[in-house]
């Protein structure tokens, strides 16, 4: 049977995978090409915008304005925020209408609570929604800014006699609408020379506050220092508990005395093994103060 079957060998029709001489292992496929003679050739650079209008305002394009109006920078100085309580009838078209009577910079943020900030981009606005708010009769709730901080400084020295005439002659020594309030002390009412609490107005020089050394014709000194050592010299001056001197009570002395007699002999009383020479001890170095 197997002499009627035709069997096929391919190995001598495949070509061979390797070459047959060395030599062509040398000899490239592709060989590399020759570089160019010169290497200078100018490039084209055309510019492809050249016949677009350059000159042309981008502030006259209408989309460009329209994006400078939504997208608004914000100022580097932060505003603090105006935070309003939520009526339930108020919506928020109700609140952002309210807002934009008074400012079109603004962004609203809500927050739990029922409760919604005004955060506005400029001291300008934050001031103008305050006014709006206030006359709308909108309770609300924010910070003072950098620019409405006032400086701050308490008097010592004065009677209390001329509390009535202490703003009058600030504000004739050119510190117009200044506040002057009495402090309270721990003594109250009594105290003869109690500190006066000085608030100037915004923008006024505190150095050339500081400058001035009678008021009422009276020496005042100026502190500037903060608010917890002016209470710790106020604490300092009027001590809360009794003040006991040792030179002055001579039964504090002798207690004292007898105190350190009896922590002399601690050790050896411990050292006693029944309380008959505990009581001998004790007699023997105490039997003087009796």
């Amino acid at each position: 049977m197997e002499r009627f079957l035709k069997r096929s060998n391919s190995l001598g029709k495949r070509p061979h995978d390797f070459p047959t001489d060395t030599l062509q292992w040398e000899i490239p496929k592709r060989p590399a090409r020759p570089a160019e003679a010169n290497a200078s050739v100018p490039t084209n650079t055309t510019n492809r915008f050249t016949p677009l209008e350059t000159n042309k305002l981008l502030s006259d394009n209408p989309s460009k304005r329209h994006q400078d109006f939504t997208t608004v920078r914000k100022n580097t100085h932060k505003t603090p925020p105006i935070v309003i309580e939520l009526k339930k009838e108020w919506s928020h078209e109700y609140i952002r209408v309210l807002i934009s009577r008074y400012s079109a910079t603004f962004h609203l943020q809500y927050r739990g609570n029922n409760k919604v900030a005004v955060c506005c981009y400029s001291p300008e606005s934050h001031e103008a929604v305050k006014r709006g708010l206030k006359s709308e009769n909108v309770p609300y709730h924010t910070f003072s800014r950098k620019d409405e901080r006032t400086s701050k400084a308490v008097i010592f020295g004065l009677p209390a006699h001329v509390e009535p005439y202490l703003q009058e002659e600030l504000n004739s020594l050119g510190f117009a609408d200044v506040i002057v309030r009495k402090m309270k002390t721990l003594n109250g009412s009594n105290t003869t020379c109690p500190p006066f609490f000085v608030q100037l107005p915004p923008g006024s020089y505190i150095k050339r506050f500081k400058q001035i050394k009678y008021i009422s014709k009276l020496c005042g000194n100026v502190d500037g220092r903060s608010w917890n050592e002016v209470a710790a010299l106020n604490n300092q001056n009027h001590p809360t508990g009794t003040q006991f001197s040792d030179k002055d009570d001579q039964a504090t002395l002798d207690m004292l005395t007898i105190f350190k007699a009896i922590k002399s002999i601690k050790n050896e009383f411990f050292a006693c093994t029944n309380m008959m020479d505990r009581v001998i001890l004790i007699l023997t170095h105490l039997g003087q103060y009796v």
